[in-house]
């Protein structure tokens, strides 16, 4: 087994043997970096058995993940390094620069590929997928229409009050077909029946819609919470299928605007799937 990407989808399938084939190649490599940190090789071996114990339990997280190297890295920032609050560099300087000696190696070795910011596009249409997941989470938005949240995981649009509100991906269609969009949304009573379109800035045809069908959630938990949470709150979301959309092999930009707005507004927008048709 060589291929990294290859062996990362078999481990979240529970494939054992893929297993073994990752600790093999990095149990050292983790250790050493433990050991560096904690001074004592019985403690750093525990913690190294910890870290891998973890990645199996949460392994269905890997169908995501490209490079081991760099979520071993962010695993250890988040787990092994949970209680270093004080500043004691000028109290131990030889550990200090033995512990940042191996965090460059660690981040050039493993962390020098990737790009300060990543903007690789959504994938739509590839050909061993039937569904292709466009969350609010990692839209852009402009206009006059908000995130329920400054935290984007789990978020939603709320607040949707103009036409000239406009939520919008970068995507990459791989092959050319016809794809059928479900929107995630609530949406209360009188606020029914607006009127959106879906379009790219590349395909001349695109896909007007109207929300008919009334789902007025409460945020989920709010009336259990006895202290206001941090992160976005969410909803019973449901999906409404809206019509097809042809799409070209390319890339774009993928934009959901309102064009009429029936009442104060539009709707709370979480999600949009589109589904290979053709």
């Amino acid at each position: 087994m060589t291929d990294e990407k290859s062996i990362l989808e078999q481990f979240a399938a529970g494939n054992h043997t893929a297993f073994r084939e990752l600790f093999m190649r990095y149990h050292l490599k983790v250790y050493y970096f433990v050991l560096g940190l904690v001074k004592s090789e019985s403690d750093a071996e525990d913690l190294t058995q910890e870290i891998f114990l973890k990645l199996w339990t949460h392994r269905s997280r890997f169908t995501e993940v490209r490079t081991f190297g760099s979520y071993l890295y962010v695993l250890y920032k988040t787990d092994i390094d949970r209680e270093q609050w004080k500043e004691v560099s000028d109290k131990e300087p030889e550990i200090y620069e033995r512990m940042k000696r191996y965090s460059n190696w660690f981040k050039d070795e493993l962390l020098v590929d990737f790009p300060k910011k990543d903007t690789r596009p959504f994938i739509i249409g590839h050909p061993q997928e039937t569904c292709s997941k466009l969350p609010a989470r990692d839209a852009r938005i402009s206009g006059p229409i908000e995130r329920s949240n400054r935290y984007p995981n789990c978020s939603y649009f709320t607040n949707w009050k103009s036409p000239e509100a406009e939520i919008s991906w970068n995507v990459e269609v791989e092959e050319s077909g016809l794809f059928e969009a479900f929107v995630y949304y609530t949406c209360d009573r009188r606020n029914i029946g607006s009127t959106f379109e879906l379009r790219t800035d590349r395909d001349a045809e695109n896909l007007v819609f109207t929300l008919d069908q009334v789902n007025d959630q409460p945020m989920l938990g709010a009336d259990l919470d006895r202290v206001l949470r941090e992160e976005s709150y969410v909803k019973g979301f449901a999906p409404c299928s809206v019509g097809t959309i042809p799409l070209s092999k390319g890339a774009a930009t993928l934009s959901l605007q309102a064009k009429t707005i029936r009442n104060e507004e539009a709707m709370n927008f979480w999600m949009l799937v589109l589904k290979r048709v053709k």
